[in-house]
């Protein structure tokens, strides 16, 4: 009897509570990052000089709509599109549903793939629906949006963040990436090495420039002349934006650099932009002109990522071919330039539809170009490094080859 219970396997989770629980989880995630945005929109119309006709429902109403921006779903303003996020905005919701995925996980128990499909499907149809329902009904006519594209882009983030964060915490992530082929998970190890690279330079970049721009940072912040409250909310919007610089320095070491414009460009080709908003963050971008000496050094950065790169492969597989590396190299900068390109992606979009109507940089042309330079260098190095090995061993076993045959020739020569 009791080796009986000890083999009883474990019982199976109730899909339909299990589900229900999603669902719950989905819901509370959102009506969270709900009241936080709402909560903000209010405390910044109660203590900000205001008209009459706006009340405190158009308040809350517009912080819904920033709320569906916040998940990088392009709004309608009355002056046009709006679709750049702060990335560090999108951080919010992401944390929400990632905490989400964790506890569906501690409750639902799944043990297989399977399982976790099924709790994630309701949980992001819940997710989406709720987004779709705010972008289309509470917000107001100066701030409107696609619900079809609120209940699109609402379901891949949530899919995506709770995603993860069921995995994790479900253990299923490693079972997941133990299925994947090796080539493929070295060459995202490797993709993933070069991303890194890439963006450690795009922040010590940025870091320098903010240090360098901070007094003027500090004088268009007085110049807008926030309240005390709106003074928090555009402190924490500045930082929010840091990241979107990061990423826009990162496309800037590519070479392709980053749109300020209809017109504007920033590339080491050269810097070109008209007048720009009152924005303190802005005041890190470089002054008009040729770069200069800052350009030379950002473009060695991504052949610096390609050779990390290649001699984290070969280092991780010192025993196969030359051909197996530069394949799983050239991979690597494919995995490489993916990253950077969503990356990119999320930092760019359109403020208004006048001079502004393009901002930040052209996501496909910088994950191509990071891709080319990292997974080429990375490939030549692999190569390269596993060729000297050979080379050197092989050397020294014909060196060890004459010294044994120059002691049997003088063997023989003495027994003579």
């Amino acid at each position: 009897m009791v080796a009986m219970s000890a083999t009883r396997p474990a019982p199976r989770p109730d899909y339909t509570t299990a589900s229900l629980s999603a669902c719950a989880n989905a819901l509370i995630a959102a009506v969270v990052g709900l009241s936080i945005a709402v909560i903000v929109g209010v405390c910044a119309w109660v203590l900000a000089p205001h008209a009459v006709d706006a009340g405190p429902e158009v308040a809350v109403r517009t912080a819904a709509g920033f709320w569906v921006l916040a998940h990088h779903v392009p709004i309608e303003l009355s002056t046009g599109p709006l679709s750049l996020t702060p990335v560090g905005l999108m951080l919010i919701p992401a944390a929400l549903l990632y905490v989400a995925g964790r506890q569906v996980a501690r409750v639902a128990r799944p043990r297989r793939p399977a399982d976790m499909t099924r709790f994630l499907l309701p949980m992001s149809l819940t997710y989406a629906l709720i987004t779709a329902i705010v972008a289309g009904v509470a917000t107001p006519e100066q701030v409107r949006s696609h619900a079809w594209q609120a209940f699109a882009i609402g379901f891949v983030f949530c899919l995506v963040c709770a995603g993860v964060g069921m995995a994790r915490a479900s253990g299923l992530a490693a079972v997941l990436w133990d299925r994947l082929p090796l080539a493929t998970r070295e060459s995202a190890r490797g993709g993933v090495v070069g991303a890194m690279v890439l963006l450690a330079f795009g922040a010590v970049i940025t870091t320098m420039a903010l240090l360098v721009g901070f007094p003027e940072a500090v004088e268009m912040f007085r110049a807008l002349e926030p309240d005390a409250f709106g003074g928090v909310v555009l402190a924490v919007l500045c930082l929010c934006f840091v990241p979107n610089l990061v990423i826009w320095s990162t496309a800037f070491s590519t070479g392709i650099g980053f749109d300020l414009g209809v017109t504007g460009a920033v590339s080491p080709r050269g810097v070109d932009y008209g007048a720009l908003p009152v924005f303190p963050p802005l005041t890190v971008l470089p002054p008009e002109g040729q770069p200069g000496a800052l350009a030379m050094f950002s473009l060695v950065v991504p052949l610096v990522a390609g050779v990390l790169t290649g001699f984290f492969l070969y280092r991780r597989l010192p025993d196969s071919s030359p051909q197996h590396l530069a394949a799983l190299a050239g991979g690597a900068g494919a995995w490489c330039g993916a990253i950077i390109g969503v990356l990119a992606w999320l930092s760019a979009g359109s403020v208004a539809s006048g001079e502004f109507a393009a901002v930040g940089p052209v996501w496909w042309s910088v994950g191509i170009v990071a891709a080319l330079e990292v997974g080429l260098v990375a490939a030549v190095v692999a190569w390269e490094s596993h060729r000297r090995r050979w080379n050197r061993h092989w050397s020294r076993g014909w060196t060890i080859d004459v010294r044994e045959h120059r002691g049997r020739l003088m063997g023989r020569l003495r027994s003579r």
